[in-house]
């Protein structure tokens, strides 16, 4: 008796669709495929029987599945594009938006507004950046007209950017009306690689100094405040121009640490309104290419200050002169890097391709390791020597220390009062800050017996002895004892006139 042959053994692999049966594919056309399998590599040879026994165990028909996914993928596919098209119409024609540069002076100003900001509002593109004026105009333009001439907007269509325009210059006055009791520090932002921008960056703002805080002669102020001030009024540009002198400005503060020569500079820069941006030549990535990109991007009307210039080893290239005084000094700087050189500071100072309208102040504790190059009349035009105290200085630094104040009000540091929120011990904690405040400085003392006491502290302090800042330190250990000063006063000037002798460097504890 002969056995029935299955059908799949007579038709080939998987059932067929004559006969009712689902599967992949037909078993004539998958039998030709599975021939053309056997010359194909092996992992195709692979998917087509995987695709057989898929087809066998599940039932649906895998063909009608892969169509499914496909037409899912295409229609995610479109859906995606057209959020895309639609998305692109609405910001291009339906919004605006405000492009402010991060190295700009504008972006610090706008960012300072939007976090005091419980909406922000967004824009058709809006360019905005600060405008350098020239400072040659001889008009003299009022706070409000200099504000606006200040900012620089680029679009498309004026309308539209009137909002924007406004937003900005609302923020701009805002962040103007909040400095102006604050000097602008700026510092670089230095790149390790060279394709990488070098640009100025705000590194702290800090309250105005008086500069009746600084102990010098008001003959030396004076000279200063008003050389300074005739230089930066707009005719004078005009002047410099017309007499082809570059419109740039140099001092060099020179004497011995502690004489008050960083803290004049801060009280210019109050007295003046003037930002500062400090150029630390001892930075990693300082080279010739970023030095003078720094100078060519300086504002008009800053002050550039190069604190302590001559510990920064530069010297005239080639030039052995002061060496083994310098050594230390110098080894130190060409530990740091080797890209930047003396010839390439003096190109960035007053070269060809320097910028004009600045201020340069530069320090030193030692003029004479200055190379005569860096000091010659048109890099710098105006030297001042600070000394130690005088009788005078040390007793106007005490009376300083004693005199008049004005007392911290409650809440008065960097984190504000919460809002909304009260405990019980609040008002009473409130009257012990008050109370704290208004006593942590004062001293049971009148005005007449402070300028009594004043008088006699300077006479036990010999002129040129000790710096402003070591006497100040002196008094500031005991601020809120005159007497006790006056007392202390004959013991620490003995202690420092045997450690001036003796050449040491140690401190003495008061």
């Amino acid at each position: 008796m002969g056995s029935e042959v299955p059908p799949t053994s007579q038709r080939g692999f998987g059932p067929t669709r004559a006969e009712g049966q689902s599967g992949p594919l037909p078993a004539d056309i998958f039998n030709s495929l599975l021939a053309t399998a056997g010359r194909a590599s092996p992992l195709t040879q692979f998917f087509f029987f995987m695709y057989q026994m898929l087809g066998l165990r599940l039932g649906p028909d895998l063909s009608v599945i892969l169509t499914f996914l496909g037409v899912f993928w295409v229609i995610i596919k479109m859906g995606s594009q057209a959020y895309t098209l639609v998305d692109g119409f609405i910001e291009n024609h339906l919004m605006h938006s405000v492009v402010v540069p991060r190295e700009d002076e504008i972006y610090t100003h706008v960012m300072k507004w939007l976090s005091k900001q419980e909406r922000v509002v967004k824009g058709s593109c809006l360019v905005v950046q600060t405008v350098k004026n020239s400072d040659r105009d001889d008009d003299d333009n009022d706070d409000d007209e200099d504000l606006e001439n200040a900012v620089d907007f680029t679009s498309g269509d004026d309308e539209d950017s009137k909002p924007i325009a406004k937003l900005i210059l609302e923020a701009t006055e805002m962040y103007c009306n909040d400095m102006k009791k604050k000097t602008i520090i700026y510092r670089p932002e230095l790149m390790e690689h060279i394709h990488r921008a070098t640009s100025w960056k705000v590194a702290t703002m800090r309250p105005k100094r008086s500069m009746a805080t600084i102990m010098l002669p008001d003959e030396t102020k004076n000279l200063v405040l008003n050389d300074m001030i005739e230089f930066l009024k707009p005719q004078t540009a005009r002047w410099y121009a017309d007499r082809g002198i570059p419109w740039r400005r140099g001092y060099l503060f020179f004497g011995p640490p502690g004489t008050g020569k960083t803290s004049f500079v801060a009280a210019i820069a109050a007295h003046l309104g003037l930002d500062v941006h400090i150029l630390d030549l001892t930075e990693p990535h300082m080279t010739d290419a970023n030095l003078l990109r720094l100078f060519r991007t300086l504002p008009p009307r800053r002050i550039a200050l190069i604190e302590d210039i001559d510990v920064s080893g530069i010297q005239r290239d080639g030039d052995s002169k002061g060496a083994e005084t310098n050594r230390v000094a110098a080894n130190r700087r060409f530990m740091i890097t080797e890209s930047f050189s003396f010839s390439g500071l003096l190109n960035a100072i007053d070269g060809m391709a320097a910028e004009e309208g600045r201020i340069l102040i530069m320090t030193t504790n030692k003029r004479e390791l200055l190379d005569e190059a860096l000091s010659r009349p048109g890099r710098v035009d105006i030297q001042i020597e600070f000394h130690n105290a005088t009788s005078q200085q040390s007793e106007a630094l005490y009376c300083q220390i004693y005199g008049d104040f004005t007392p911290l009000k409650p809440n008065n540091g960097a984190l504000p009062a919460k809002k909304g929120i009260k405990d019980q011990k609040d008002d009473k904690d409130e009257k012990l800050v008050a109370s704290a405040a208004s006593q942590i400085d004062k001293v049971a003392v009148s005005p007449e017996e402070i300028k009594r006491l004043s008088k006699e502290f300077s006479k036990k302090i010999p002129d040129f002895l000790c710096s402003p800042a070591e006497i100040q330190e002196f008094l500031l250990c005991r601020k809120k004892h005159p007497q006790k000063a006056l007392d202390d006063v004959e013991r620490w000037v003995e202690g420092m006139a045997k450690r001036k002798n003796s050449g040491s460097n140690l401190r003495m504890v008061h």
